[in-house]
């Protein structure tokens, strides 16, 4: 199956690859730089947390907050303020470490570098300001805090004050000893008080001190920058030789894949087996292609031209796969038949009469396509007369068949001026007459008809002739053209005994066939054939049966 899709695969791998190379090499460079940072922990969050030992902690599970934070529009717009434009840049943790990965693309390498040191260093002045800025609210909260406390401890010891200065003024020795015992009482009750608040007081005051000596001492906003990017070298794109790789690898994967779809859409007959497979029928002939038909020349009668070829040879295998047919049914009028045009069952038509001629065989060529005969050129023959002319009664069938130069038991009836109503006169009974007329002037009669397919012409024909040949074209009659034909040559009841399968490649499957059949090199032409050659002018032989007979007798 890739043998024959190669060319599919090779297009396929061919065009993408050279797109995506072209594409590659039009692209602009891109540099990428990277700047590293580094997360710490700050002193408020140990405030927070109350121990050193959880700041850790803090920091991992900060990773991604920050990461969130360094892409925030905040971030990003005072980095864009600070370099005059908005960077292409992402942003990774490296692992589980407290790092993070600022990497810039530009399609300057200078460019890169700033872009991403740029940024490493505004996100940590940035964050440091926050820092600053939430150190300092802490602060005035504790503040607040501690305030609220002094006017509470305040309002609580405001008794004590009121008693102390009454003492003070106390002149009188049992007013002073009254006043102190109440004092006394009134302290014993107010100390729980007074000690709890002045306990909290204190904390509150330890921490708005620790938060003011933070925020005079704080160089970071919990992130430092570790490492600033370096000019890199070389892009990191394009690059065409990853590019070509990977478009190799994806063009080879689809052109394999296209072939596949191709094989499987493509029904057009490739073997022998599978011709005999879908019609039921024996290939009786195998014909190999001859070079000048792929060049598109004239099509040879190999059977004159090239005797020793193996188109030839395959020619006169034919013939003796007809020459059975005979044995077990009549098969003296043979339709040669195709599904559709340029199949090669007028080639077919010409080289088995040769054949069947040089066999000793009387044989008549009746050129019953009268859409597109082409038998007479073949033959360099004039075509202006011949079957039309006969079913229109201006001429003898002795006198319309044409004698084949160089093969004396070989005649031609050509088909004559060509009618506006083929279909119409070949089912007049006139037409029958002709052929049982034809069919008692030789040993074989081989009818070139038109295809199948296109015109109805060859299921009418079918009804005067003993057996039908159908011939398809190797790589290129589809299957359901075959299938289709068999079936309207089946409504007519026409006999169709086998098939030849013509112009098969001589490399591939069939090319062991061809080894042992005769390849001495060209013959030497009979005749010499002149391409666009006008036809001769010539009179109108007469062909008779006891003529033939005469020259076959003399020609032994």
């Amino acid at each position: 199956m890739l043998r024959r899709r190669l060319g599919v695969v090779v297009a396929v791998v061919v065009v993408f690859t050279g797109l995506t190379l072209a594409y590659t090499l039009r692209q602009a460079p891109v540099y990428e730089a990277s700047s590293r940072v580094l997360l710490q922990g700050t002193l408020a969050e140990q405030l927070v947390a109350g121990v050193e030992a959880n700041t850790a902690f803090l920091i991992a599970n900060r990773g991604e907050t920050e990461i969130q934070v360094m892409q925030s529009p905040a971030i990003v717009d005072a980095v864009s303020r600070e370099l005059g434009h908005r960077p292409d840049v992402s942003v990774a943790r490296v692992g589980e470490s407290t790092i993070v990965l600022i990497t810039a693309r530009s399609g300057d390498r200078l460019g890169a570098a700033q872009d991403a040191t740029t940024f490493a260093h505004v996100y940590v002045e940035v964050r440091k300001q926050q820092q600053l800025d939430q150190l300092l609210k802490a602060t005035e909260q504790f503040q607040a805090k501690v305030t609220e406390l002094n006017d509470q401890l305040a309002t609580v010891e405001a008794p004590l004050r009121a008693i102390d200065d009454q003492i003070a003024a106390t002149r009188n020795a049992g007013d002073l000893a009254r006043l102190q015992a109440q004092q006394q009482a009134l302290e014993d009750q107010l100390s729980s008080d007074i000690n709890s608040i002045t306990d909290r007081r204190a904390v509150y005051v330890g921490q708005v001190d620790r938060l003011q000596l933070a925020t005079s001492t704080t160089v970071t906003g919990g992130a430092q920058v570790v490492a600033d990017a370096t000019a890199p070298s070389s892009p990191i794109a394009p690059d065409p030789v990853r590019s070509t790789a990977v478009a190799l690898g994806l063009s080879l994967i689809i052109g394999i894949g296209l072939a596949f779809v191709f094989e499987q859409l493509d029904d057009r007959i490739r073997s022998t087996a599978q011709l005999e497979q879908l019609t039921g029928l024996t290939a009786l002939g195998l014909i190999p292609s001859v070079p000048s038909w792929r060049k598109g020349k004239e099509h040879e009668v190999v059977a004159v031209d090239s005797d020793n070829s193996a188109a030839a040879e395959a020619y006169r295998s034919l013939r003796t796969s007809v020459q059975f047919i005979g044995i077990d049914q009549v098969a003296h009028v043979i339709q040669i038949t195709s599904p559709l045009p340029s199949e090669g069952k007028t080639t077919t038509t010409a080289n088995l009469g040769v054949a069947l001629a040089r066999a000793g065989k009387r044989v008549i060529l009746v050129d019953s396509d009268l859409r597109r005969s082409r038998l007479n050129e073949l033959f360099e023959l004039p075509g202006e007369y011949g079957l039309m002319t006969v079913l229109l009664r201006e001429m003898t069938l002795q006198e319309a068949l044409l004698p084949v130069p160089g093969e004396p038991r070989l005649a031609l009836l050509a088909s004559g001026q060509v009618p506006p109503n083929p279909a119409e006169l070949l089912s007049v009974g006139g037409y029958a007459d002709l052929i049982a007329n034809v069919r008692a002037e030789a040993d074989y009669v081989i009818m070139d008809t038109p295809p199948v397919l296109p015109v109805a012409d060859a299921r009418i024909i079918s009804a005067f002739v003993d057996v039908t040949l159908l011939v398809v074209a190797a790589n290129a009659s589809a299957q359901h053209d075959i299938a289709r034909s068999l079936e309207l040559l089946a409504q007519v009841e026409a006999r169709v005994v086998g098939t030849v399968l013509n112009d098969i490649p001589r490399r591939g499957r069939y090319s062991h066939s061809y080894d042992y059949w005769y390849s001495y090199g060209p013959a030497p032409k009979v005749r010499g054939r002149t391409k666009g050659h006008a036809e001769p002018k010539v009179s109108r032989p007469r062909v008779d049966v006891a003529d033939l007979d005469r020259k076959v007798t003399t020609s032994d």
